[in-house]
């Protein structure tokens, strides 16, 4: 290495023009093979630091403090970190009638801005987890590659299809998407993935996702014990009653990550990136476009990514071993809490009711309709994965219905439910034993015809030729069939049609008589 000679490139530097010195710099640097900043500091160290001229700033730093403050009011009015142009800032700030706004440019107000600290990084911690199940960070997001788009009401599951398009299931006037739930470990990394078709992200899927790390058979992963507690966002999961009432029981600690904060969840955020990538891609494109699998066997391929990604040899973070391995050593050392009860069972409030013969059952947010069977019986109540008010019958295990509005009948309207009950069907038969027996015991005459008197007399009322509405209509036909022990439900058929056409008196007392003739005919028999 050749020996710099300083004062020789100091004579030569403070010789040389305007514009001259930064050349004279690159020329020495290539030749002894040094950078800029060396040869610079072996200056200073010789000759000391330079005396340089103070200029006075040609733009107020009260300007520059106006456009770092209008950028930050851009950030703050949208989600992500999206700043405002510095050529907008400008104009603004012109368009405003600032004084001296016309004399910024872009570069002098970056320049200034860098200068200031304002484009200097924060600088971020990182925050660890001392032993396993310590923290759990939980967490929704959709699927990218499988989605579904139908039901097997047969095998009772969605079938899905490797789509990089978005595809849904509509039920109810509902989408239902691949919604995907993880818990990640924030010691370990280790964790649990499963897939549900949703709406979207709930506390219900959460709690099954919970259900399904706490109850499974044991295998190879090491997640299956109780955290002290578990971080979500800002999202649905943590607002639910019975997500709160399933801590409260099992000793859990809620948190919540930094709103709009992405590193607050760093952990398992980054986790869904690699999900996607390093799963669901590589599966897609192993299966092909158009590949068609059921919802249960891409649950039984995301645990098993899930085990395997657990035993990769990676570095760990904390421990020089694989991420089951700095679990299962943790645990050693911390003995975890386990639970052996299902968590909606303990999560989720259940509630009896007796479903009365109106078949409207008092709930809150109701009252709701039951079906005609579930009338006398007493029915268990709970909300099933999408939030449905969900009933099953006590005595018989397994035969559950959707609890929806009760809708009202409107006024006058009486019809009777269609199906007829063991009892009405005991009550129809007695009362035939009963018309029976009574004919035996009677001797009964044919009615003798008689013709009828028609009398006009000025002093008599009108006489009614036709009824105003069918309501009247239906109170006079219910009159005169009482007098062979009959109503107007057990001949509706007949005049429901009579009357929507006419509402005669004439033309009714006609029906009316060939009823009544019928029936006394038929007891004569």
């Amino acid at each position: 290495m050749y020996k710099l000679d300083l004062d020789a490139i100091q004579r030569e530097i403070d010789s040389a023009g305007h514009g001259r010195k930064a050349a004279i710099i690159r020329q020495y640097t290539g030749q002894y093979g040094i950078s800029r900043e060396t040869l610079y500091r072996q200056l200073r160290q010789r000759f000391g630091k330079k005396k340089t001229l103070v200029r006075a700033k040609k733009v107020e730093q009260a300007l520059i403090d106006q456009v770092g403050e209008m950028k930050e009011l851009g950030i703050m009015m949208g989600l992500g970190d999206r700043e405002l142009a510095t050529e907008n800032c400008i104009r603004l700030l012109s368009d405003q009638g600032v004084a001296g706004a016309d004399r910024l440019t872009v570069s002098t107000v970056n320049r200034r801005l860098r200068e200031a600290g304002y484009r200097i990084p924060n600088a971020k911690v990182r925050v660890e987890a001392s032993y396993a199940n310590q923290e759990f960070q939980l967490d929704f997001s959709r699927s990218k590659y499988f989605q579904i788009y139908r039901y097997d009401s047969v095998r009772q599951d969605f079938l899905m299809r490797v789509s990089g398009r978005e595809l849904h299931y509509k039920k109810d006037d509902r989408r239902l998407r691949t919604w995907l739930v993880q818990v990640k470990d924030s010691y370990s990394r280790c964790r649990i993935i499963k897939a549900y078709g949703a709406t979207s992200e709930n506390g219900f899927i959460g709690l099954d996702t919970l259900d399904f790390m706490f109850n499974r058979p044991e295998d190879d992963n090491p997640m299956r014990f109780v955290p002290e507690m578990i971080k979500t966002d800002q999202g649905a999961f943590h607002k639910r009653k019975e997500v709160k009432a399933l801590a409260e029981l099992l000793g859990i600690q809620l948190r919540n990550s930094a709103p709009y904060n992405h590193d607050s969840q760093g952990k398992i955020e980054s986790g869904f990136f690699g999900l996607w990538n390093r799963f669901e891609l590589a599966q897609a494109v192993k299966m092909g476009d158009g590949y068609e699998l059921y919802l249960s066997e891409y649950n039984e391929l995301l645990h098993e990514f899930s085990i395997s990604d657990a035993q990769l040899k990676c570095p760990h973070p904390i421990v020089n071993d694989t991420r089951e391995g700095a679990s299962r050593t943790s645990i050693l050392k911390h003995p975890p809490r386990q639970v052996d009860e299902e968590v909606l069972r303990i999560a989720c409030r259940v509630d009896t009711r007796d479903v009365p013969e109106t078949l409207m059952i008092q709930y809150p947010g109701g009252p709701y309709h039951a079906p005609e069977y579930a009338a006398g019986k007493q029915v268990r109540i709970y909300k099933n994965m999408l939030g449905e008010l969900m009933a099953e019958l006590v005595e018989e295990d397994r035969r559950t219905f959707i609890l929806k509005s009760y809708e009202y009948r409107e006024i006058d309207n009486f019809e009777h439910r269609s199906h007829t009950s063991y009892k009405q069907t005991l009550t129809a038969q007695a009362e035939k034993n009963l018309a029976d027996k009574r004919a035996e015991n009677k001797r009964l005459f044919m009615k003798p015809r008689a013709s009828k008197i028609e009398v006009e007399s000025p002093f008599l009322p009108q006489a009614q030729t036709e009824f105003a509405n069918e309501y009247d209509a239906r109170v006079y036909i219910g009159k005169q069939l009482t007098t062979i022990g009959k109503t107007y439900a057990d001949f509706s058929y007949v005049f429901d049609e009579l009357l929507a056409d006419d509402l005669t008196k004439e033309s009714i007392d006609t029906v009316i008589s060939e009823i009544k003739r019928t029936a006394t005919m038929r007891i004569a028999l």
